[in-house]
């Protein structure tokens, strides 16, 4: 599976999600509004993923973006800047 590094806005609280995630070792669901599908917090997408965020953009909405466990340790692996606090 090859992962696309793209950049999206997340609030403290999802960031604190995800890192919930990472030591728990479970997949998350994380919500993006439209303002939010643009922003300098990485994350690991796949093609489909990539898709769905730039249909909302296009037609103007949030989405919804499932984050597996494996994303979320690839992002931790390529060093996203998420984990730089």
């Amino acid at each position: 599976m090859s992962y696309i590094k793209y950049g999206v806005k997340l609030s403290a609280g999802q960031k604190e999600k995800l890192a919930k995630a990472l030591s728990n070792k479970s997949a998350i669901t994380i919500r993006l509004s439209k303002s939010d599908l643009t922003g300098n917090d990485e994350l690991m997408l796949t093609r489909t993923q990539l898709k769905r965020i730039q249909k909302a953009m296009k037609n103007g909405t949030g989405v919804d973006l499932k984050i597996s466990k494996t994303q979320i340790r690839h992002l931790v692996q390529v060093g996203g800047s998420l984990w730089v606090h």
